[in-house]
């Protein structure tokens, strides 16, 4: 277990996956307990859910979403997602 998990066990880590989606690491994480996927797309979600990840380990963070995506998540179980606003 690392330090911060230990010390903040209540906080759970989202790695975004536009930031280095390749395999290796992603299946890394995949198999880390505690650990998420901050997905900017449809086609990310999709890598998370390939896998294995849980829904609820999963966050739709574009701020611009199209209706229908926000549709297909929802369908998919991804029940948390960010908003930008003024």
């Amino acid at each position: 277990m690392s330090n911060w998990q230990s010390k903040l066990p209540w906080i759970q880590a989202f790695y975004a996956i536009k930031s280095n989606p390749i395999f290796p690491l992603l299946n890394d994480l995949s198999a880390k307990e505690n650990v998420g996927f901050d997905c900017a797309s449809k086609t990310e979600i999709k890598i998370a859910l390939e896998l294995g990840t849980q829904p609820k380990d999963i966050v739709y963070s574009n701020p611009v979403k199209l209706e229908s995506d926000l549709a297909w998540a929802n369908k998919k179980g991804i029940r948390l997602t960010t908003a930008d606003t003024l």
